[in-house]
């Protein structure tokens, strides 16, 4: 009798068991993307069952009409009429009409394979390997010693002023091109004209550059210029390198910024005294200058 009620017992908790599961809900299963997307014209984002008040924070699952699945961050481009998906792989172009839908999951309760990524910014966007071209636009300030010369022919201790480099970009680091500037000096106007060398030690995000530069001064006083036989002689010259960082802003320009060391070699005509008999003589001096020159702008 005993064996009988206790194999009763058991027959009826089995019995119980199966009816619990019976009730119950079924599981959900993520949707596949066999389903056609209902959207009118661009796939939506379309939120899980499970989603929160995170809406800084998404992650997309991006499904493909061909049954590829990207999961990233997924941005719409409005010129190119596609989206930009960034996943730990990296940025990928897809055309919104390749797009079949857009899921959007909170990141705090997400599946354990749904792996959380950062906005896309324009360190993912910009590619300055494409381009063929660099064009660089300054504000500098170059600091030296002030000049103490009885004629004063000499900077002062502080000038400013604006300058522009362009040229081609050679192989994916360097480029070279030509640079012009200007600058007021003693109520003489001097423009700087040299050719100019950059390398880009970089080309992600926060890129280091180094750059040289090597020309001729002219100026709107003295009527001086320099010659190719002429170069180790005095004359208006121009000489200077430095280092910097390039910072992209969009994917089409950075923000720039260097410092470096910056020669100058400048003439300057004034009245000369070796004479009393008119008409007044006049002489060229040249006056050196070694300083240190800040750069702050954009580049291209």
């Amino acid at each position: 009798m005993a064996g009988r009620g206790a194999t009763g017992f058991r027959v009826t908790w089995t019995i119980v068991f199966i009816a619990m599961l019976s009730t119950g809900k079924p599981a959900q299963a993520l949707p596949t993307g066999d389903e056609p997307c209902t959207c009118s014209s661009a796939p939506a984002l379309r939120s899980s069952t499970y989603q929160v008040d995170d809406s800084l924070h998404y992650n997309h699952v991006v499904r493909l009409k061909d049954g590829r699945v990207l999961v990233g961050r997924a941005e719409y481009d409005e010129e190119t009429d596609s989206y930009l998906v960034k996943t730990e792989r990296g940025i990928e172009r897809i055309l919104r009409r390749d797009v079949q839908v857009i899921e959007t999951y909170s990141r705090t309760f997400l599946p354990p394979y749904y792996n959380p990524t950062a906005p896309i910014l324009p360190c993912d966007t910009r590619q300055r390997e494409r381009q063929w071209y660099f064009a660089e636009v300054r504000g500098w300030l170059y600091a030296t010693r002030e000049d103490q010369s009885q004629s004063q022919i000499g900077l002062e201790a502080i000038t400013i002023g604006p300058e522009i480099a362009a040229g081609f970009r050679i192989g994916k680091h360097f480029g070279i091109g030509l640079g012009v500037s200007y600058f007021n000096a003693r109520d003489i106007g001097r423009t700087p004209f040299f050719l100019h060398g950059r390398y880009a030690f970089s080309l992600y995000c926060l890129s280091p550059f180094a750059y040289v530069q090597a020309g001729m001064v002219f100026d709107n006083q003295s009527g001086d210029n320099i010659a190719l036989n002429k170069i180790f002689h005095p004359g208006p010259k121009i000489l200077g390198f430095g280092i910097g960082v390039d910072y992209p802003l969009a994917s089409w320009i950075d923000f720039s910024a260097d410092i470096g060391y910056r020669y100058l070699q400048l003439p300057t005509k004034v009245p000369c005294d070796c004479s009393d008999e008119p008409p007044q003589r006049t002489a060229i001096y040249y006056n050196e200058s070694h300083g240190v020159l800040l750069r702050i702008g954009v580049t291209f």
